[in-house]
């Protein structure tokens, strides 16, 4: 920075400081791109999660995912840590999603 004394020294530090934003502008670019591409893999699984998180409204759904609540968020994994805690749950909850709506595209359950 320098100091500026007159109106043509304040026109040339604007100049300068207008360049040195566009040079940070381009950084953060960059930057953000690189780590768009370090976290792909991660965008790639919450994808295929919120894909596969679809809820079904079946009785025996809503009670599984109950008894999940109940049984192995507060009773198996009550002495886990917080992260165990939240991901097991969420994992055994799409699981029963992805065979409640396989169970209900089955060719079997067509044919009937």
């Amino acid at each position: 920075m320098s100091q500026i004394k007159n109106f043509e020294d304040l026109k040339l530090e604007r100049i300068r400081l207008e360049a040195l934003a566009v040079l940070h502008r381009q950084e953060l670019r960059s930057e953000i791109s690189l780590l768009k591409d370090q976290f792909k893999p991660f965008s790639i699984l919450a994808r295929w999660l919120s894909g596969t998180h679809e809820n079904l409204k079946t009785p025996i759904a809503e009670g599984a995912k109950v008894g999940i609540d109940l049984l192995v968020r507060d009773n198996l994994l009550s002495k886990s840590n917080w992260l165990i805690r939240s991901i097991v749950p969420f994992v055994l909850k799409n699981i029963v999603n992805i065979i409640g709506r396989n169970k209900r595209h089955s060719p079997a359950e067509s044919q009937d």
